[in-house]
């Protein structure tokens, strides 16, 4: 099979498509045949060796955790799935990712039927960002009416997280460029700020003087989100996906701090695919690449400002 092999950590030029040996599925394994794979900054994170005390790599590694395609074989012990299914999925094991024509799923991590209304590029974009997005969504425990700002809100976490807002009823205010403002009013957000025009706290802080209800930055970590605090009124919530300070040193004024993670398994999944195919969850793909141009995909996902996912084609 065709796959991306990292030989390294370091630069793109450690990239590079090989063939090598399909896998073949042991014992509760299956294999399948990807059609569609969802590029994460994660990805390049692990790529450029970023986190690799926390998440080493062993070379060569394939990148990609998101993937969509149909169930090839399947190992002793699996009865959930048959060769023919369709289906959606995180693939966690180590240097077995989906920028690859094949991948191996064991009964770890989430893999789920792909409804017949959702296409394989769609699906591939879901499974990180949005059960991400769940996760930050539900430590926010928003309730309708109150305000939402999302700090960092055109990429795939901020797509899924503007929607499930919108639908609890909250105001959504989001930071985005000017020219992705109707984006951004496509999927809900009533209210944008400009952060390329100097500091949006400050611009949020003029515009509501009494503070936000929930602050969620999908952008900032560490002590930088001292700053993105000063948003909130007293009592408010801050949920950050990144490293952050101690909650208890929030000291400014009472509130709530919560740092999440994602937090894959089947339930969130289904209901995510379930949403997307009936039209109540909407999925943005910025660009599209074929595997052969996997390099420039994780490139454009680094260097280039791309609304929603990008996704890499398997055919």
């Amino acid at each position: 099979m065709k796959a991306l092999l990292l030989s390294d950590y370091g630069g793109f030029d450690n990239l590079a498509l090989h063939d090598v040996p399909t896998p073949q599925p042991a014992a509760n394994e299956v294999l399948v045949r990807l059609r569609a794979a969802g590029l994460n900054p994660l990805d390049n994170t692990l790529r450029s060796g970023n986190m690799r005390t926390m998440m080493p790599l062993a070379f060569p590694y394939i990148p990609g955790f998101d993937g969509a395609g149909v169930i090839e074989q399947v190992g002793a012990g699996v009865s959930a799935f048959k060769p023919g299914d369709a289906v959606i999925g995180m693939f966690p094991i180590p240097g077995n990712g989906t920028l690859a024509e094949y991948v191996l799923h064991r009964n770890y991590g989430p893999l789920v039927a792909k409804p017949e209304g959702l296409s394989f590029e769609k699906a591939a974009a879901l499974p990180e960002a949005g059960m991400t997005a769940l996760s930050a969504f539900d430590a926010t425990q928003v309730t309708a009416g109150q305000t939402f700002l999302i700090i960092g809100a055109t990429g795939g976490i901020g797509m899924y997280l503007i929607q499930l807002a919108v639908q609890q009823g909250a105001r959504v205010i989001a930071t985005a460029k000017p020219q992705d403002n109707d984006y951004m009013r496509r999927l809900g957000a009533a209210d944008i700020i400009d952060y390329s025009a100097g500091d949006a706290i400050a611009a949020v802080q003029q515009r509501y003087p009494n503070g936000i209800d929930v602050v969620v930055d999908l952008v900032n970590q560490m002590e930088r989100l001292y700053h993105s605090a000063t948003a909130l009124r007293v009592g408010g919530t801050l949920v950050s996906t990144l490293f952050g300070p101690d909650p208890s040193t929030f000291t400014a004024k009472p509130m709530t701090v919560s740092y999440v993670r994602l937090e894959p398994n089947v339930e969130r999944l289904t209901s995510l695919a379930q949403d997307a195919a009936s039209g109540k969850l909407r999925i943005e793909i910025g660009k599209t690449f074929a595997l052969g141009q996997a390099v420039e995909a994780l490139l454009a996902l680094e260097q280039e400002h791309i609304l929603g996912k990008i996704v890499v084609t398997i055919p």
